[in-house]
């Protein structure tokens, strides 16, 4: 088994089994009641007409519960000829191409699926990113080719629209019919409501099999926002090139790259910059000096972790992070600022919770 790597997952499939689970049996409750087989009306105490207007409504909205999971933190490994993203397995003969792009903070990993989809795996540095690419058996920065299979988000859109429809029309049947009493209206909302929810089964069944064959870094027009969106549109104006490794980080100084967390764990990293405070070396001749370290706790170029670092030392060594610097700073990297800086978090748990919140990841805003 390869070393893992700390990834955060964007997954372009859906979740579809809550959906077919409700959509199924409101569909055939329905029928039954269309055909006499079921009754409902009767235990519940109420006209056949409210017990028909909610197991259509039910139907057609069942069709609406379908969505994307949202990005979740996990570990990256390749184990014998898959590839595990936590507790989701990919085998490798599965995999339809590797694409890697860079964001304007941290790296983009397109990995296709022939089954899901696809997805995009977020990493903090070049060298994890590469470290998994190359874990995957493919020479950096991916191959010529990778395509996702993503949802048609016209066929999407008329899914939607028809299950709308169909909630509303059986919800009026039942209310004008069984509520008001209005027998006349049975057409005016009874046929609209089966038809729009047959109609966005249809759409439903549909979707797995008309899914579009989207090109990663290609040229296509993309509208849309969203974490999909955003990767799809880095991939297109950043993809990486074959430039020799590290170009950008031989230009970081060296002092400041002694704050940075480099190939260490988070829990060693914690420790190193603690200790350096406990030792009393923030006042070596080579170390920073507190207006330095401020800066590189602003700095948007500076690595993440020697942001942090700074930080640390700052709230640990002199006195304190100024109010101005921790609200620029927890803009740009979020609960990221208040775990490191927190005076009386154990080092595991802070270690922990630094895990937990994945890669500080931001895509390119061009």
């Amino acid at each position: 088994m390869s070393d893992g790597v700390l990834v955060r997952v964007v997954d372009v499939g859906e979740r579809r089994a809550l959906g077919w689970a409700v959509a199924l049996s409101a569909g055939l409750g329905t029928a039954a009641i269309l055909l006499h087989l079921w009754a409902p009306h009767v235990a519940l105490g109420i006209s056949q007409f409210w017990s028909f207007g909610i197991a259509s409504a039910i139907w057609a909205g069942g069709t609406l519960l379908q969505w994307r999971r949202r990005p979740w933190v996990t570990t990256a490994t390749v184990s014998g000829d898959a590839l595990y993203l936590g507790r989701r397995r990919i085998p490798l003969r599965h995999i339809t191409g590797v694409k890697v792009a860079r964001g304007q903070r941290g790296f983009s990993v397109a990995v296709g699926d022939r089954w899901r989809g696809g997805q995009f795996v977020e990493v903090e540095r070049e060298a994890e990113a590469r470290r998994l690419v190359e874990q995957l058996g493919i020479d950096w920065p991916g191959t010529n080719v990778c395509t996702f299979a993503m949802r048609s988000d016209r066929l999407r859109s008329a899914q939607q629209l028809t299950g709308v429809i169909g909630v509303v029309s059986a919800l009026s049947y039942a209310i004008a019919i069984g509520g008001l009493g209005a027998p006349d209206l049975k057409s005016l909302f009874g046929f609209p409501a089966l038809g729009a929810a047959l109609l966005a089964s249809v759409f439903f069944v549909l979707q797995p099999l008309l899914r579009s064959s989207v090109r990663i870094g290609g040229h296509r027009p993309l509208d849309g926002r969203g974490d999909v969106m955003d990767h799809l549109g880095l991939h297109q104006v950043a993809a990486v090139s074959s430039a020799p490794f590290g170009a950008r980080e031989t230009a970081v100084d060296p002092r400041i790259r002694i704050l940075d967390r480099g190939q260490e764990s988070t829990s060693a990293w914690l420790e190193r910059v603690d200790s350096v405070v406990g030792a009393g070396a923030a006042y070596r001749s080579d170390a920073l000096s507190v207006e330095e370290l401020r800066q590189v706790a602003d700095s948007g170029t500076a690595p993440v972790q020697a942001r942090l670092g700074a930080l640390r030392l700052l709230a640990r060594r002199h006195g304190g992070v100024p109010k101005e610097l921790r609200e620029r700073v927890t803009g740009d990297l979020g609960a990221r600022v208040r775990v490191v800086i927190e005076p009386n978090a154990r080092l595991e748990e802070a270690a922990d919770e630094l895990e937990a919140l994945g890669p500080a990841f931001r895509a390119r805003v061009d």
